[in-house]
């Protein structure tokens, strides 16, 4: 090696780059590389990115169908007092014949269908088969004396799923399982998606060596001084889980020896055969830290987009373009090279896939125990946020001892909490100042719900003592095992109004809002609708937060009610449903019913801290029978039919309301 190649010198001659500045450089590269797309098969399309609008071509359901084994019939040609008799049976999947669909003679007929089975013309109303007994000779039905015959009752209209036309998929949407149900039931065997990049790894170090490999294998587990190219495999397996990169889109390029020429030659080797060229290690002050070294040294091809970023931990984290290839070069340091990869690769896996959205969704949560702060550089601490369900809120714990090494830290964390750098006036942050958590995308590990009794134990196993009392109250504060903590942060300021992570992340925090009032007399306009103005008008006094965006008033028919909130929830995907009536002692106060028939989840702590609350107000309150619970990701809250307590009940809730969306609702738009 020429000796003007020998890194002597021992300050960085790369000036630290901010967060901000990192993130905008990144887009700015990203947004010159043209995006290729290709054509897949719909089935085989979870998690890429779709390049344009998708229109439905049908009606779904093309035809009338039945939404349960029954007895479909002429709603003003029936007395139920009377025999029924069968004409014909049609199973799902059949066609009905014309013969059927052109029977004139409908008095007292009916048809046997069963669930999902294409309806009649003439039929506008179905008897469920529970509610019926058979003839003898299984020609005729008489319906029960308890069963109330309802026009178009179980009865799916054409189209009333999906219209012809309609958009099922919005380009630049992220495919889910639902979405390729949607593709398929709509008969569109093919997408068009934006294609993955290709990456590349490469790890750094003579005394790196492969687990797996035949030749390292003795080496490895024979001696302490060789280490196991552990740093390869964990950026693998996050661009697999975290970013949905196909595995045969991941090149495994080896590794870079100690030596400078051979590091030259095996980098110059690689240039073309990736879009993303991704390295641990090498990226340092030391004399084998080779890797910015050869950057330097060839910037005829290569150009250094930053050298060193302001943050904790990864400060020499690199990015340069090669040609047309990209390098993230990222510290060797275990949880440096974790943390870097979820901040930076994967948003730059989004932007070439034309997704501009910061992959890590931003919530808040209330920190449990004093921490101090780094006096250099803002962190990214690893940490563990939990819902505590004895306080209604989210809570965060930072995960034990935060050194760049310490893997483990990373290990049982489901989020990077954001902790700016610190200063003469704030050297600390206290037990339950809220701050910004960055859920990461691990599939398993997720946010979970718990008592105090859970959260006392999991304080033990987060290395969190209870260390003095302060004014009387018990203070949680972090037993640190050592005065240098190296951990990651990033304050997410904007100086744009330009696409960036932090808008995103505001963004990210407005929760949609489908408003069902339930009242038979509004519904035919007998009565004028004040329930669906006043919670509007509740939450316009929160545009930072929630956004109504679906109004409807229904009749009191807990299938017309069920029906909505399903369509509210897995059609429109509303964070939040607030129903409004139908929650008395009446005979037509059916919402509570209709609410469970749908929720896989009842949030009964919600609904009782409701009706205690009110029961303050008025005695009357006792008298309603709110339901509060989880369909999906959707919280459907069931609030009375008066307009005052209407407003009453949303206030009462709206303090914790944002932490339960938030808890809901953290698994979307993760990527």
């Amino acid at each position: 090696m020429e000796i003007s190649k020998i890194q002597t010198v021992r300050v960085s001659k790369h000036q630290m780059v901010s967060m901000e500045d990192c993130f905008e450089k990144i887009k700015v590269l990203l947004d010159k590389i043209s995006k290729s797309k290709e054509n897949i098969e719909s089935r085989h399309s979870i998690n890429r990115v779709c390049c344009n609008d998708i229109h439905s071509s049908i009606n779904i359901p093309a035809t009338k169908k039945s939404t349960m084994d029954g007895y479909a019939v002429n709603f003003n040609s029936t007395n139920v007092k009377k025999e029924i008799s069968i004409v014909e049976k049609i199973y799902a999947g059949k066609t009905v014949s014309e013969e059927i669909h052109k029977l004139e003679n409908i008095t007292n007929k009916c048809v046997y269908l069963t669930t999902g089975a294409s309806v009649p013309n003439w039929c506008n109303a179905i008897i469920p088969i529970e509610y019926t007994i058979k003839s003898k000779n299984n020609n005729c039905i008489n319906i029960l004396e308890d069963f109330k015959l309802t026009e178009k009752k179980f009865i799916r209209d054409v189209g009333s799923d999906l219209k012809q036309g309609d958009v099922i998929l919005n380009a630049n949407s992220i495919i889910n399982t639902s979405d390729i149900t949607m593709l398929l039931s709509c008969k569109i065997p093919h997408i068009c998606v934006y294609k993955q990049p290709i990456i590349g790894l490469i790890s750094t170090g003579d005394e790196i060596y492969d687990l797996y490999s035949k030749l390292d294998k003795e080496n490895v587990l024979n001696s302490d001084d060789f280490m196991v190219d552990s740093n390869k495999e964990m950026i693998r397996q996050m661009l697999i889980q975290s970013c949905y990169i196909d595995p045969k889109n991941i090149l495994d390029f080896g590794n870079l020896s100690d030596n400078y020429d051979l590091t030259e030659e095996k980098i110059r080797s690689i240039d073309g055969k990736c879009d993303i060229l991704i390295s641990s290690g090498g990226v340092s002050m030391g004399e084998k830290d080779l890797v910015k070294l050869y950057l330097e040294n060839n910037s005829d091809t290569a150009e250094i987009i930053f050298g060193r970023l302001n943050m904790k931990p990864g400060k020499p984290t690199t990015l340069a373009k090669i040609n047309n290839m990209l390098f993230f070069a990222l510290p060797g340091n275990p949880v440096s090279c974790f943390v870097t990869f979820h901040l930076l690769i994967s948003y730059a896996i989004n932007l070439f896939q034309n997704q501009i959205k910061f992959p890590l969704k931003s919530i808040t949560a209330k920190l449990q125990h004093l921490y101090n702060l780094d006096i250099e550089r803002p962190e990214y601490a690893r940490g563990f946020i939990y819902f505590n369900s004895s306080e209604l809120e989210l809570q965060v714990l930072i995960n034990g001892n935060q050194q760049s090494s310490r893997i483990r830290s990373a290990q049982n964390s489901n989020c990077l909490i954001s902790l700016p750098k610190g200063n003469e006036s704030k050297m600390q942050i206290k037990s339950d100042e809220i701050v910004e958590c960055l859920l990461l995308n691990l599939g398993s590990n997720q946010i979970g719900s718990m008592d105090s009794n859970g959260v006392k134990e999991l304080l033990s196993h987060c290395n969190i003592e209870k260390t003095s009392v302060v004014k009387g109250e018990d203070e949680c504060r972090c037993k640190i095992e050592q005065d240098t903590i190296e951990t990651t942060t990033s304050n997410f300021k904007k100086k744009t109004e330009s696409q960036s992570p932090r808008k995103n992340l505001k963004e990210s925090r407005i929760f949609t809002v489908g408003l069902l009032t339930i009242s038979d007399r509004a519904s035919k306009g007998e009565y004028k609708d004040e329930s669906t103005p006043k919670m509007e008008e509740f939450f316009g006094h929160f545009k930072d937060k929630y956004l109504v965006k679906i109004k409807r008033v229904v009749p009191d028919e807990k299938d017309q009610i069920s029906e909505s909130l399903i369509e509210f929830s897995d059609i429109e995907k509303m964070d939040l449903v607030c129903t409004s009536g139908g929650t008395g002692l009446s005979e037509r106060d059916v919402t509570p019913e209709a609410t469970k028939s749908v929720i896989e989840k009842e949030a009964t702590g919600i609904s009782n801290y409701i009706l205690n609350e009110s029961m303050k107000i008025t005695k009357m309150a006792c008298l309603s029978r709110p339901v509060v619970g989880i369909r999906k990701q959707t919280l459907i809250l069931n609030l009375p039919g008066n307009p005052k307590a209407v407003n009453e009940n949303l206030v009462i809730v709206e303090p914790v309301l944002k932490h339960a969306l938030n808890i809901i609702t953290a698994t979307k738009d993760f990527h």
